[in-house]
């Protein structure tokens, strides 16, 4: 009774875990499979008909049942793991897929346990089948969202950095260590013994790099100098961002990219070496010249232009031309609209009243300038001519008043001429009548006298 009652309550023992065993697999979704080599009997739970998509009563429970399910790229391979586990020589743990009546294909991960006898034959084999077809999917996916990102990478020329600030292991990308002629592989050195950096740059980096550590910038951006392969100094622009930190706030990884900027580095200069080639040229050229952007705010002006408007000890940078001027006319403001349009106005004369009550001319010329295909703003050619109309002016009362006194003159001649022309006329009317009544009763002196 005793050994009786011991059994029974044993038995419930095993029940209760063999019943809780198959909760956790059910949940677990693994199914459980029994195989009896010696009379090729194979056994499957429920789970396992679930995992291939069979009904139970359609299973033969021999190994080919099974070994037909699988998917012909897949049957060689899980077949040899089997031969190899029972002969000894590996154990039984591999992935394949399954083929589903329905058509659908699976992926499985198996593995098992093998039992023999005293004399080391197989005699049975007790495993395991679980459905990995989201986790394979997943790896898919993400094997090709790497190359995807690998292309762009590859596309863009930028390469990857992943610093771990707690072990300072740095992963570097192939093309990271390309851009930087460094070796392939993990990078220790810290970043303040970096030999790389150029010196000058060394402490803005770093500072900058400190800066977002503290978290006092939501990114790390900086562009600096660093010797590449052949010895010389590229421009390297260098962004990255933490991407976790502990509960004190300590960082403790930061990722980034890495990118040649080299050739940008060098346009910009030359074009910041252009323009303020163009600034002294503006500023130094012998005309009122003056540039202003599309909101008629200045962006240089000519020395020139500051004497001849006066405008000495004011800074005019920056400032509306309206601020400026704020005396000028509606009209002129109508002028400056029409250029922003793409207009070129201008005008040899123009009077300019001051708002002392003087008048100043002007010979004019504005037009717009480009940037990008629009127009940027509108730039003034100016010349005072106050001076050169005065004189003109002048001249002109001048001419106006020789004129007066030429018209004088011709008058006073007219009538001097009549004046004049009167006893000549007397003369001539006596010397005729004395050539008509004494002729030849003169001496010969005479008679050539009258008739001459």
């Amino acid at each position: 009774d005793g050994l009786e009652s011991e059994v029974i309550k044993r038995t419930k023992q095993l029940e209760a875990v063999s019943e809780r065993l198959l909760k956790a697999t059910q949940a677990a979704k693994v199914g459980i499979w029994d195989w009896d080599i010696a009379n090729d009997s194979l056994t499957w739970d429920r789970q396992m008909h679930e995992l291939y998509g069979t009904a139970e009563g359609a299973f033969s429970g021999a190994v080919e049942a099974w070994q037909h399910a699988l998917h012909p790229d897949d049957l060689r391979r899980a077949s040899e793991a089997l031969a190899k586990a029972i002969e000894g020589t590996a154990p039984f743990d591999t992935k394949f897929r399954v083929i589903w009546p329905s058509g659908e294909i699976h992926h499985i991960h198996a593995a098992a346990t093998v039992y023999r006898d005293d004399s080391g034959k197989a005699v049975r084999m007790l495993g395991t089948n679980w459905d990995i077809t989201r986790e394979v999917i997943a790896q898919e996916q993400l094997k090709i969202n790497e190359e995807r990102w690998n292309l762009a990478l590859k596309g863009t020329g930028d390469g990857v950095w992943d610093w771990d600030l707690v072990t300072n292991q740095m992963f570097r990308s192939d093309r990271s260590n390309e851009l930087l002629g460094l070796p392939d592989g993990n990078v220790t050195t810290p970043l303040d013994n970096n030999p790389l950096v150029h010196p000058e740059d060394m402490g803005r980096l770093t500072e900058a790099l400190n800066q977002h550590l503290r978290g006092e910038t939501p990114t790390f951006n900086c562009e600096y100098r660093q010797k590449g392969k052949d010895g010389g100094y590229l421009w390297i622009q260098k962004h990255g961002k933490v991407i976790a930190r502990d509960a004190t706030g300590r960082p403790l990884r930061i990722v980034g990219i890495l990118r040649d900027v080299s050739d940008r580095r060098r346009a910009t200069e030359a074009l910041e070496s252009r323009e303020a080639l163009l600034r002294e040229f503006i500023a130094h050229t012998p005309a009122a010249v003056a540039m202003l952007d599309c909101e008629v705010r200045y962006i240089q002006a000519s020395h020139r232009w500051i004497t001849d408007y006066k405008l000495q000890g004011q800074e005019i940078i920056g400032r509306s031309h309206y601020d400026v001027f704020p005396d000028i006319p509606q009209r002129w403001k109508d002028i400056h609209q029409r250029v922003l349009n793409g207009a070129v106005e201008r005008c040899d004369e123009d009077p300019f009243p001051r708002d002392d009550g003087g008048l100043e001319w002007l010979a004019w010329e504005v037009r717009p300038w480009y940037e990008g295909g629009k127009v940027g703003g509108l730039i003034f050619f100016t010349q005072v001519i106050t001076e050169r109309k005065n004189l003109g002016l002048k001249l002109e009362e001048q001419n106006k008043l020789l004129s007066q006194s030429n018209a004088e003159l011709e008058q006073f001649a007219y009538v001097a001429s009549h004046d004049l022309q009167e006893p000549l006329r007397a003369i001539t009317g006596c010397t005729q009548i004395l050539a008509q009544s004494y002729k030849d009763r003169l001496d010969a002196k005479a008679d050539i006298l009258v008739t001459h």
